[in-house]
């Protein structure tokens, strides 16, 4: 039996682009009936930039995303105190989901990118993940458990590695499965005098989806 195409996407659960990104990619797969997988890999920015960013640093991305994806940042607050203080448990929960079932995970990930960026709620600790995991059908006793015993955690700090081992520089990038990676496609930042905006062509990234899936043509787009 033919396996399904997999895109692999390294993120960081605070990366407002990695919001759009993903979101984006949920819905075209849907609109689109598309046959094929994402797996999610940790790219921590508070490894890359020495901190964690904050709430108010990523606000200003947030204001040039939102007329892109509203609902992706429907009632975004900065000041809501909800802001994750560290990605590390989220990688480690996505990681718990993954274990017992990928389709799961995916919508595990994007409910949570919707307890940060759309409707900001607690959402770095056991207890409030745990609640997310039981919204998608998992296991929620399995899915404690490897968060409390370090097995998620673990999972999550190899495919860190593994980033990189390939040499990602920057999110959102997607590796597709000819080897080609991509930072994220249909969305470029142009800065000038004017100051800073975002070129966006959403149907960038849908031929992406659609060449991977098998059903548009290399080079569409």
């Amino acid at each position: 039996m033919e396996s399904t195409p997999t895109i692999h996407m390294w993120h960081d659960y605070v990366c407002p682009f990695c919001n759009v990104e993903a979101t984006r990619i949920r819905r075209i797969k849907d609109e689109d009936n598309l046959r094929l997988d994402v797996r999610f890999h940790p790219w921590p920015l508070e490894a890359a930039d020495g901190a964690q960013p904050r709430a108010e640093d990523e606000d200003k991305w947030v204001a040039l995303l939102r007329p892109l994806e509203p609902e992706a940042f429907a009632d975004w607050d900065p000041a809501s105190g909800y802001w994750p203080a560290s990605s590390r448990l989220l990688f480690a929960a996505y990681e718990a989901a993954l274990v017992q079932d990928a389709a799961a995970a995916e919508r595990f990930d994007l409910l949570v990118r919707q307890a940060i960026f759309q409707h900001p709620e607690p959402i770095d600790s056991v207890e409030p993940l745990s609640a997310l995991a039981g919204n998608v059908g998992l296991d929620v006793t399995l899915f404690r458990a490897m968060l409390e015993d370090g097995t998620a955690a673990s999972r999550a700090r190899t495919a860190e590695t593994e980033g990189k081992l390939l040499g990602i520089r920057g999110i959102p990038t997607l590796d597709l499965p000819n080897g080609s990676k991509v930072i994220s496609p249909g969305m470029k930042i142009h800065r000038s005098v004017e100051g800073t905006t975002i070129r966006d062509d959403i149907d960038v990234l849908r031929a992406l989806l659609r060449n991977v899936a098998g059903v548009e043509p290399a080079g569409i787009g």
